[in-house]
């Protein structure tokens, strides 16, 4: 049969996607479920101690401050099927990290 790489590149592209969206909605179970039961997810502010595993990913992401707002900008997404079974890729992504407010700001001069 013969490998449909667009098919496979496509859905590790949205694979990237979807993480990287429930990772700025804060659904850490959903996020450590598009891992490998053994996965490993290695963290970039914390390189030296990667987290093995769905519930040590879900647990560490859980106690991260919950006024913890992120959003991650991906581009320049680049996926090869190399089979059936295995791809690679890159792309660049860029995060704004913050800390929410617990009061709203009122913008001056806005109207609805």
């Amino acid at each position: 049969m013969e490998l449909d790489r667009s098919a496979i590149e496509r859905d590790c592209e949205r694979l990237l996607l979807r993480s990287i969206a429930l990772f700025d909605q804060r659904d850490w179970r959903g996020y450590a479920e598009l891992f490998a039961i053994d996965g490993v997810f290695v963290r970039a502010n914390q390189p030296d101690e990667p987290l093995v595993g769905r519930a040590a990913i879900q647990t560490a992401l859980a106690a991260r401050p919950a006024n913890r707002l992120t959003r991650h900008l991906c581009t320049n997404i680049e996926i090869e099927a190399l089979d059936s079974s295995h791809a690679k890729g890159r792309c660049y992504l860029v995060l704004f990290s913050a800390t929410e407010l617990a009061t709203e700001i009122p913008l001056a001069g806005w109207r609805a």
